[in-house]
């Protein structure tokens, strides 16, 4: 009867003691499944985000090649301007200034940074039924911006008035053309649109007249 019972204390205790240690094991397992689950879901991640890369990168080259094919063929004779670092002079787009204000038959805005730059423009050139809007820079402290002031302002068909941006030189001739000149950084690099495009004036029109609302009678 004594050793019946102690061999069967042993046997339930080494049967709990199988049972714990496959419990054991199996968290071991699982644990170390899961890290290696986990391990290979990042790697996978990782490969998946660089043959989308490459796609993108295949997609660039097809691209580019189909351009240069489009080229040597003649098919584009035309390459996007870089306006940062193309060098446009004053002159250039002042000339086409005086041939916009030739051909204005009703009303022209004018920007531009300082009211001694209308003097180039000779406004007071243009015939009396056109009715002109200038916005300018007006320096109270210089003599000279004030007699040019006083100048233009004697003239009934412009109205004149201080904008202080110095940033861009524009004209609007009619509601039909527009130049817009936006000057770089450096002062000596322009970017300029020339269109009589109506797509492109309703586009570029609020830029003309965010100068003429901005600006304020001297």
């Amino acid at each position: 009867m004594i050793e019946n019972k102690i061999t069967n204390q042993l046997e339930t205790i080494l049967n709990d003691f199988i049972n714990k240690l496959k419990t054991k094991m199996d968290e071991i397992l699982a644990n170390t499944a899961e890290t290696k689950i986990s391990e290979l879901q990042n790697r996978l991640e990782i490969m998946t985000m660089e043959l989308n890369k490459a796609d993108v990168e295949i997609e660039r080259l097809n691209l580019e090649k189909e351009l240069f094919k489009e080229r040597i063929e003649g098919g584009l004779g035309i390459d996007v301007l870089d306006f940062s670092k193309l060098k446009i002079t004053k002159s250039e787009f002042i000339k086409t200034m005086w041939e916009i204000l030739d051909n204005t038959q009703h009303n022209v805005m004018i920007v531009i940074p300082f009211i001694s730059d209308l003097e180039v423009l000779e406004v007071f050139k243009m015939s009396s039924s056109v009715n002109i809007r200038i916005a300018c820079s007006i320096n109270p402290a210089s003599e000279e911006h004030l007699e040019l002031l006083k100048k233009y302002a004697n003239i009934n068909q412009i109205k004149i008035r201080n904008y202080p941006g110095e940033d861009r030189y524009i004209i609007l001739r009619d509601g039909e053309e527009l130049l817009f000149v936006a000057v770089g950084e450096d002062k000596s690099t322009y970017l300029m649109l020339h269109t009589k495009d109506t797509a492109h004036l309703a586009i570029f029109n609020s830029l003309a007249m965010d100068a003429w609302l901005r600006s304020r009678e001297f």
